[in-house]
């Protein structure tokens, strides 16, 4: 089993309230809403806990766990290695990692889409360069 743990800093706390308030109106309509629909609806009621949480100055993390074996088999000691690196540098392109790496382009490729597919890294546009972030702070493998 493989855990990912995201710890949300104000920056990423803010972007989940203004999702949440775009999606629903302000917290009294939201809650107003969840009331009447209970339990028939229960995103509604969910999104009101975290905001009426977050607005009282609460922590956010998220964490996902995985129980494919191919998650854990996507973690190589080149791929555990370049997370590490990440965690720790920001860069702005694959093309600026690969050289950082001192590794060859297609294969730091090849590992970030692998490590796309199961939400370790998310690949955003910055200018016309495709910049790979991070979707976790933390992973553990439980065996």
């Amino acid at each position: 089993m493989l855990r990912m743990i995201k710890k949300y800093d104000d920056k990423g706390k803010n972007e989940i309230m203004k999702d949440i308030i775009d999606k629903h109106g302000d917290l009294e309509k939201l809650k107003q809403r969840a009331l009447r629909s209970g339990c028939r609806i229960p995103d509604r009621v969910d999104d009101y806990v975290v905001l009426d949480s977050l607005n009282k100055g609460a922590e956010y993390s998220f964490e996902y766990i995985s129980r494919s074996s191919d998650a854990i088999s996507s973690l190589t000691p080149r791929r555990i290695d370049m997370l590490s690196f990440l965690s720790k540098t920001d860069v702005k392109s694959i093309t600026e990692l690969s050289k950082l790496l001192k590794r060859d382009y297609k294969n730091v490729y090849d590992d970030i889409k692998a490590l796309e597919e199961h939400g370790i890294i998310s690949l955003k546009r910055h200018g016309k360069n495709k910049k790979p972030e991070l979707n976790l702070d933390k992973f553990v493998i439980e065996l």
